[in-house]
This record gives C-alpha cells, sequence and structure tokens, in this order.
C-alpha cells in the first residue's frame, strides 16, 4: 500500500460487502433458474420417452 494512500472507510468497507452480497444472491438466484430449467428439460424429455415408449 502506498504511503499516501488512506486505508478504507468504514463506509467504503460496507458498500464492498454489500456488493459481494449482492453479487452472491445474483448467482444464487440464477444458479436456481439455471437448475429449474434443466429440471424442466429433464422432466420434458423423460415424459417424452415414457409416452413414445407406450404408444
Amino acid at each position: 500500500m502506498p504511503v499516501d494512500e488512506k486505508p478504507p472507510t468504514a463506509s467504503v468497507e460496507a458498500g464492498s460487502k454489500h456488493q459481494l452480497v449482492t453479487l452472491c444472491d445474483a448467482l444464487y438466484q440464477f444458479y436456481g433458474a439455471v437448475t429449474y430449467e434443466i429440471d424442466q428439460i429433464f422432466a420434458f424429455e423423460l415424459g417424452r420417452t415414457t409416452t413414445t415408449r407406450y404408444i
């Protein structure tokens, strides 16, 4: 750290933590949405396979 650089203030620290929480929350929401989509695709594929099998 350069000599003339000031240590981060409490508000800067809080802001960076808030950004991290927001990023993690966004990633969690995205992961949930992707997992849901994959489940829907598999359910559709399995449903289609079983339907085709019985025809």
